[in-house]
């Protein structure tokens, strides 16, 4: 399993735009580090439902959790030895020909730094190993910012539901997962 370390410099836009190094750690943990931290994943998924109104996770929360903690894979990225984000996703039906995305977060102050491209990465690493095809996943069809996103990767929509989720796929085949310079920022995040 990769890990990776890296200094990003971030701008503290409270603190008069002064430069902060915050040390970065983003790696495909194992069943006990994420068991270790499940507190924090629980907090970060129960505060970005709280700022989506409830549309993030469509079914009851704790049961919802309690199931990817269980059986779901992570990326998962510390910021100063904070979760600040992740990536869950299943492996474990291999008579799939795709890993399954249940739900990636990231923090909203390093959101648009690259690091959500980074977790991708990992899961493609990942969903590989496996032996998969392809990488799958549901967006809510109003949330134009992760349309965008995962199109600009390489999913395609495959198909909308009645309750607006559009269902997407990434052809392994097809992905390429050299960094990208002109969307990776290491250095001031505006």
């Amino acid at each position: 399993m990769s890990r990776a370390t890296m200094k990003i410099g971030c701008r503290d836009r409270e603190m008069g735009g002064g430069g902060v190094m915050m040390n970065i750690r983003l790696w495909h943990a194992s069943r006990d580090e994420v068991s270790a931290r499940a507190g924090q994943l629980r907090a970060l998924i129960a505060v970005e439902q709280e700022c989506q109104d409830g549309q993030l996770i469509h079914s009851d929360l704790n049961p919802y959790i309690d199931k990817i903690l269980g059986l779901a894979e992570f990326i998962l990225l510390e910021v100063d030895d904070e979760c600040q984000g992740f990536c869950a996703f299943y492996t474990y039906d291999e008579l799939q020909d795709s890993a399954f995305i249940t739900l990636i977060m990231i923090s909203p102050i390093l959101r648009s730094s690259g690091l959500a491209e980074q977790i991708l990465d990992h899961v493609v690493e990942a969903a590989r190993s496996h032996g998969f095809m392809g990488v799958t996943l549901w967006v809510n069809r109003h949330n134009d910012r992760a349309i965008r996103f995962y199109r600009r990767l390489g999913f395609q929509a495959l198909q909308s539901d009645r309750n607006g989720q559009v269902f997407m796929r990434l052809d392994l085949a097809l992905y390429n997962s050299v960094c990208r310079a002109s969307d990776y920022r290491v250095g001031v995040i505006d």
